[in-house]
């Protein structure tokens, strides 16, 4: 019996698929050459071996934010004339909750042997604070941490005041520290508290969305790199752009629609990639968006979004933010992760919503006007995405039946 991959599919569509992966960091980085320069001016003096700037990067997902990240991070590491040693820590904060956690995850990330590692949970703060400065002064040099999503961290006020006042202190003397934020929310350090601000004194650099000929830029880089020679046609590329324009300028998306697109072509033995493979690729992606957009989220925002959903499945027309908070607050209780305040959680609500994952209805009341909200897409798809929330704190009596049947 011939093995089951054999023959299988038209192998002469791509050269190295992984170039289209988020993961993917180019030689070169196309489509942000003003943030690119902005990032340099930033880094400058580390290059110098001068204390670092903290650096804070905005902008929506897929502009670049974190390759660009990645590629200036290498330049910089690989420089010729550097003059003292640099050592770059990237940590996704994504799945983390607390800055004990991160504080763990960074300390982790320095350590000489996997038998230095810290445990995740047990151990008090303070001997935890103790490792990390321990970790971080062994480095020398200058340390430079990139917090990805560093807004999914509840009261990571608490973090970056240590690390920012770590040498006036005393926890480091011999190492300088450097801290690279990356975030979609452009609030974020205007929502920190004075003194936290005061300490960082961050550079802001914003990302904005890209455009349809910076897209094109982006996807023919890739396409030379993924495909073979004279796969993907130029009518693929330039919609596949379009379309990633429309999408609030991510590149992600855009790079996602070709990937899939050569997937379609090797299933069906085409020879090219064409627009019509393109536009197939982007209805089966909107298709599945929802549930994929939501499992990828931060694990509080997700939270905020189990809230809504088991308090959709008690049949509430209509939820008020209070009713959400009141929600999440009791989830996180249980299994003793720390809520995010309710300010906070007010932001989550405006990214659900620009998500299209929620509604928001303004509505007014004897106590003036106020938002409701609704799930925008159905029950089963969001429990469904949230299982690996739903793994962590449990499942709500509201959804019971709805797990079950899974």
């Amino acid at each position: 019996m011939p093995n089951i991959f054999a023959d299988r599919g038209n192998g002469d569509i791509f050269a190295n698929r992984d170039a289209l992966n988020d993961e993917y960091v180019p030689n070169e980085i196309v489509g942000r050459e003003a943030e690119k320069d902005a990032y340099a001016d930033a880094l400058l003096p580390v290059y110098h071996g001068e204390t670092p700037n903290n650096v804070f990067l905005y902008g929506l997902n897929g502009v670049g934010k974190t390759v660009l990240t990645h590629w200036i991070l290498d330049q910089l590491v690989s420089a010729d004339g550097l003059t003292t040693s640099v050592t770059p820590v990237y940590i996704n904060c994504e799945q983390l909750n607390t800055s004990y956690q991160l504080t763990i995850a960074v300390t982790n990330h320095l350590v000489d042997t996997p038998d230095n590692r810290l445990p995740k949970t047990g151990l008090p703060a303070s001997e935890v604070y103790e490792r990390f400065f321990h970790e971080l002064e062994r480095q020398g040099g200058i340390v430079l941490m990139a917090l990805d999503e560093i807004d999914a961290i509840s009261e990571v006020e608490t973090f970056l005041y240590s690390v920012s006042r770590a040498r006036s202190n005393r926890d480091l003397q011999e190492t300088k520290l450097g801290i690279i934020g990356i975030s979609t929310d452009t609030s974020f350090t205007a929502n920190l508290p004075a003194d936290v601000r005061s300490t960082l004194r961050e550079q802001v650099i914003e990302f904005p969305p890209y455009d349809g000929i910076q897209l094109i830029d982006v996807l023919e880089q890739r396409v030379e790199t993924a495909f073979h020679p004279d796969v993907v046609t130029e009518g693929a590329i330039q919609l596949a752009a379009a379309l990633g324009a429309n999408n609030q300028g991510d590149a992600r998306f855009a790079l996602d629609l070709l990937r899939d697109a050569g997937d379609l072509a090797r299933k069906t033995d085409d020879s090219t990639v064409t627009d019509d493979l393109v536009e197939q690729a982007r209805e089966e992606y909107e298709t599945d968006r929802p549930a994929s957009v939501l499992s990828d989220l931060p694990l509080n925002i997700q939270l905020v979004m189990y809230a809504i959903v088991t308090l959709t499945a008690e049949s509430a027309d209509e939820i008020t933010s209070n009713d959400i908070y009141e929600r999440y607050t009791a989830l996180t209780a249980p299994v003793s992760f720390e809520p995010v305040s309710a300010r906070r959680a007010h932001d989550y609500y405006s990214q659900l919503h620009n998500l299209t994952l929620i509604t928001a209805t303004e509505r007014s009341g004897s106590h003036g006007r106020y938002m409701v909200y609704s799930l925008a897409l159905e029950l089963e798809t969001a429990v469904d995405a949230l299982d690996e929330c739903i793994d962590i704190v449990g499942i709500h009596p509201t959804i019971q039946s709805m797990v079950d049947f899974d």
